[in-house]
């Protein structure tokens, strides 16, 4: 697949916290930048909790070789929200490569 045209699945639950976690999943947006340094972003609402949710918007690491291709890690801290006001940490890596046409990703359910 040429540089740029690709998207990951990702999907994980945030640390525990005030008695809860969030999960959160998506596909990532388009590759930006070439070969295995280019990097992704992740932009997802994670699920409802105690009635409030996060935002989760972070750049992945650069691509990480795999017999399948390549995945790329992505870490840090939800928005804050909920009562008391607190966030979440999340890490975690994206699935292999998923070849997209015109920016968008072939399965239903994408999300930048």
């Amino acid at each position: 697949m040429p540089d740029g045209q690709h998207v990951h699945f990702f999907s994980g639950e945030t640390s525990y916290e005030y008695g809860h976690l969030h999960r959160y999943q998506g596909y990532t947006g388009p590759a930006v930048g070439q070969g295995l340094a280019h990097t992704h972003r992740i932009r997802v609402i994670t699920t409802v909790e105690l009635g409030h949710d996060h935002l989760i918007d972070v750049e992945t690491g650069p691509g990480i070789a795999t017999a399948g291709g390549h995945v790329h890690e992505f870490r840090g801290v939800t928005s804050i929200s909920g009562r008391p006001p607190h966030s979440h940490r999340f890490r975690n890596v994206t699935g292999p490569p998923i070849p997209t046409m015109y920016g968008q990703a072939q399965d239903a359910g994408t999300q930048e």
